[in-house]
């Protein structure tokens, strides 16, 4: 595909070297790895590697010579360890890196300006960098946020897509020389300088001019030049000069020794292309001036005509209500990285009845909201207060972010346990889970299980409040993987028996976003444990961080618990989809977890090795209980398309399943191409809904690379696309990438940021 071979041929390999500094540093960088493989960099970094045994020295000998660029993280224990200041068994594997590295700058410090990156990754500073970088003398890149936007320098580099480039050069002007029978003016005599301005404007055929004296326009005139252009016939010359020509002429042969006259061109570069030295102007008698270039005195000057500057128009707030993630999600970047003029007015919008029914509408309003903290602070916690006046406010807590906690969190901790309107307790609820409130957390726990009228109406919000504080944790880091997601699991322990009034698919939701910072409280605590709701989270989680040093504790863990159990820990191994995930899978297919393993196979088909694929397409297509997970065969037919198994998506893009439906004519257009577009014609216009209609969409898009179809999927993608499964997402962004658009490539960027966005 285009954008695998751009990656492997022309970027190469980018190998990131950071300190263990902590956990949250750890977790840091990792995201950072991530994203750049998002972007299909081929980013490097010690974690996979650290899986199985290896001898240090020589990985990270390997990994630093075969690296096209080096990128060095600052953080103040890099800087430490690199500048050899650190303990002498403290750090090992950082100090041998920067070792090799440090090498690499004293051999040939220009060749290290253009291949060792120094970067300061969000919450870090340019002051970690190791001083042998060069300080801040040398260009360092600063990552804001990990979205194209907030990486754009970095990502420009990487990638060889430069910004500014080196324009090609124009023509040379014809200056003609000095005539040599022309006599030298008297430098003694002090002599008079007129300046004559003529201006210029072309458009649509027509030039207007104006000719001004010392101050004094003497003519203004339009003509309508033709087909030709401006030229250096008499035409042009009556059209630029109109019946300023006599005066000026008159005043070039008038012209006393020691005086001079400065002819001032301005216009667009077009027009000061006119070669008007090689003119002659007419005076009233008849009599030209000859060649201006050749007339005594006469200095010809050209500028060219600035632009008028644009006043910085103020944020069009209706933009973030925008259905089109292409309008949406550039407007609220621009308003957090610019400082308006004046206080944003955030009201306009916040009431908007949009902004409770679409969840990206929420994702871009919140980061909007986050530019302004302080005041937004107080518009959303006002709305709170009022939420039980008016159902158009029962969504205010949910705009909360992080930003807020400094304005927010005693306000909101108050109205979550001491207000008696639920309405106003539940929308603050929301507001500490958003702001990561993590020292709230028993109090919203006490506050649901007051009595059991609130624990109706509140523990809807408390379980998922409690789960994103410890996704998004306070200053506090103790908190990341203990008290909080301990009072979670109790909570969810104690209410066994009334699961269907706690919003179970939110909590889900959140674990799928967790990181390895979590992942020993889980194994330790939650996979062991009684409750097999704990155990099905740790499992979801575990499976989508795609940790490999978890697969044996899965697999054992599935063989006690009950069947639906058992499906889920399955999957989390389809998901890890390393080599011993799959194998772990493979040998439960004879067990009476088969169905289950077979279910997990499925996610990781298109890693199984290729001598089992065709076996275990056709194995899983025979299983009636596989129907639900039955899109992922025809999915990984389309990324391996063996001939024998083409036929098989005919037979999925006639199932009665949608979803069968859909992945099947994405699998067709990868196989086919432009030959597919009547199939997929027929399927969309026959299309069930509109997810099935997106896919359709995305189908003939892989299948004719049609940019038009961009704009038609723009809004049903940045709506629905934050809710899709991770594959399906990954096979969405991927086809936006391919279509080799800047308008693909933008979109593909802002579903990805409205689906990271919490």
């Amino acid at each position: 595909m285009a954008t695998e071979s751009r990656s492997s041929l022309e970027i190469g390999k980018v190998f990131i070297s950071y300190a263990h500094d902590d956990d949250e540093h750890k977790e840091r960088v990792r995201d950072f790895w991530l994203f750049l493989r998002r972007m299909g960099v081929d980013a490097v970094i010690d974690l996979p590697a650290a899986e199985r045994r290896q001898d240090w020295a020589l990985w990270m000998s390997d990994a630093v010579e075969g690296a096209r660029y080096i990128i060095v993280v600052a953080s103040p224990a890099y800087k430490q360890r690199a500048e050899g200041k650190s303990a002498q068994r403290t750090g090992l594997g950082v100090q041998w890196e920067a070792a090799l590295i440090r090498s690499r700058v004293y051999a040939d410090r220009e060749a290290s300006l253009d291949r060792i990156i120094p970067v300061v990754l969000p919450g870090c500073s340019a002051d970690d960098l190791p001083d042998w970088l060069g300080g801040l003398a040398v260009t360092h890149y600063a990552i804001t946020e990990y979205s194209v936007f907030g990486a754009d320098r970095l990502l420009r580099l990487l990638t060889d897509q430069p910004y500014e480039t080196v324009p090609p050069m124009g023509e040379i002007p014809l200056l003609l020389p000095r005539d040599p029978a022309q006599p030298a003016p008297a430098a003694s005599v002090p002599g008079l300088v007129t300046e004559v301005y003529v201006r210029m404007t072309l458009s649509g055929g027509r030039l207007t001019s104006s000719v001004s004296v010392a101050g004094t326009v003497l003519s203004e005139q339009t003509s309508d030049l033709g087909a030709g252009g401006p030229t250096q016939s008499e035409p042009t010359v009556r059209a630029i000069f109109g019946r300023a020509e006599h005066r000026v002429a008159t005043m070039v042969q008038e012209l006393t020794p020691g005086s001079r006259i400065d002819l001032n061109l301005e216009g667009d570069p077009a027009l000061l292309k006119i070669p008007l030295e090689q003119i002659s102007l007419r005076a009233a008698s008849g009599e030209g001036t000859g060649p201006l270039g050749q007339c005594r005195g006469v200095q010809l000057h050209r500028h060219i005509r600035p632009h008028p500057t644009t006043p910085k128009r103020p944020p069009r707030l209706r933009d973030l209500l925008s259905s089109d993630p292409l309008t949406a999600v550039p407007m609220a970047h621009e308003m957090v990285r610019s400082e308006p003029s004046e206080p944003i007015d955030f009201s306009s919008v916040v009431d908007q009845p949009i902004v409770w029914e679409r969840t990206m509408t929420r994702r871009v309003l919140r980061y909007a909201l986050a530019s302004d903290p302080e005041r937004s602070a107080e518009l959303l916690l006002a709305r709170v207060e009022a939420a039980n006046q008016c159902w158009n406010l029962a969504r205010a807590g949910d705009l909360f972010s992080t930003a807020h906690r400094p304005f927010a969190h005693e306000r909101l901790s108050a109205m979550a346990t001491e207000c008696a309107q639920f309405d106003v307790a539940r929308r603050a609820i929301d507001g500490l889970g958003r702001i990561g409130a993590t020292s709230s957390a028993a109090h919203i726990v006490k506050c649901a299980e007051e009595d059991r009228d609130a624990f109706e109406k509140l523990s809807n919000h408390a379980a998922p409040a409690l789960a994103r504080m410890f996704h998004r944790p306070g200053p506090d880091p103790e908190w990341v993987s203990g008290p909080v997601l301990d009072t979670l699991g109790r909570f969810l322990t104690r209410h066994q028996s009334q699961e269907s009034q706690l919003d179970l698919f939110t909590i889900y939701a959140i674990f799928r976003r967790l990181g390895p910072v979590h992942a020993d409280f889980l194994i330790h605590h939650w996979l062991p444990a009684e409750n097999e709701r704990l155990v099905d989270l740790a499992a979801t989680a575990l499976g989508h961080m795609r940790l490999d040093r978890s697969c044996h504790l899965l697999a054992d863990r599935a063989a006690h618990v009950s069947e639906e159990t058992a499906r889920t820990i399955c999957k989390a191994l389809g998901y890890i989809g390393t080599s011993q995930a799959v194998e772990l899978l493979m040998d439960r297919t004879t067990a009476p977890l088969s169905n289950a393993a077979y279910e997990g196979l499925a996610i990781c088909l298109d890693r199984t090795a290729d001598q089992d694929f065709k076996r275990l397409v056709e194995k899983l297509l025979q299983r009636e209980r596989l129907k639900g997970d039955r899109w992922r065969v025809y999915r990984a037919i389309g990324l391996q398309p063996l001939p024998d198994l083409l036929r098989c998506l005919q037979v999925g893009i006639h199932s009665d399943n949608w979803l069968e439906r859909a992945v099947s004519a994405i699998a067709i257009a990868r196989t086919e191409g432009a030959a597919a577009q009547p199939l997929l014609l027929r399927a969309q216009r026959e299309a069930s809904n509109a997810i099935e209609g997106m896919f359709l969409l995305l189908a003939r898009l892989c299948s004719s690379h049609d940019e038009n179809l961009v704009a038609e999927l723009a809004p049903e993608l940045g709506n629905q696309g934050w809710q899709l499964d991770d594959a399906l997402f990954e096979d969405s962004v991927q086809i936006l990438r391919e279509v080799g658009s800047n308008r693909g490539r933008k979109l593909a960027d802002c579903v990805t940021w409205i689906r990271d966005a919490s």
